[in-house]
């Protein structure tokens, strides 16, 4: 929708120019809705003062960028592909970041985990999506462990909700199940928005 309304706002005569920055503003938002739930492992390596890990994501993260774009030019893509290339080297940056952060989390001592642990369930607050079809349609707060992972290797999951899938069993992995009953599960976005969505940026995804 903000796509649309943004459109009013600026002065796009050439048709073309509409539709790519139509489509920049939707790939914008995505890109936001994915790594916001990962970013926290970024902030927490910067906290702990983990430098070390945090400048090879942030290398990572630029690698992919840099390199990324330029290949992209070379072979004469447009706009769009160049923005999906930034959206995938933030989530790559991310990723590692966590990843890191299971790395040095078993150094922490037990009051600065429980410290974490309480930032995370107070300041973040994780959409309850319901995921499959009829009988076998689970909230993900009810997952679990073994179903939270075949929804992470599902194909057909959406990249939002595999993101918070991944942000649940991180924590769920590093301070036990139990530590789920702490996260504010708010109600998610309606399938049928979601769905409208993941149309409109299908051809992105090529």
């Amino acid at each position: 929708m903000a796509a649309w309304l943004a459109l009013g706002q600026f002065k796009i005569n050439d048709p073309v120019n509409r539709e790519d920055f139509r489509a920049m503003v939707l790939i914008v938002g995505m890109g936001w809705a994915i790594n916001f739930p990962l970013h926290f492992f970024n902030s927490c390596l910067d906290a702990f003062q983990r430098y070390d890990h945090l400048m090879r994501t942030n290398v990572t993260q630029l690698m992919v960028r840099s390199v990324g774009c330029a290949l992209l030019l070379y072979f004469g893509f447009g706009l769009r592909e160049l923005g999906v290339t930034l959206v995938v080297g933030q989530f790559a940056g991310n990723l590692l970041a966590m990843l890191a952060f299971r790395s040095v989390f078993p150094q922490l001592s037990k009051s600065w985990q429980d410290r974490v642990l309480t930032v995370v369930t107070e300041h973040v607050s994780v959409p309850d999506h319901l995921v499959g079809k009829g009988r076998n349609a689970v909230h993900l707060r009810q997952m679990s462990a073994e179903q939270r992972q075949r929804m992470m290797s599902d194909p057909t999951v959406p990249d939002d909700v595999r993101s918070d899938v991944q942000l649940v069993t991180t924590v769920a992995m590093l301070w036990g199940e139990d530590a789920l009953g702490r996260f504010e599960f708010t109600a998610a976005p309606q399938a049928a928005d979601s769905s409208r969505l993941a149309a409109l940026l299908q051809p992105f995804r090529h």
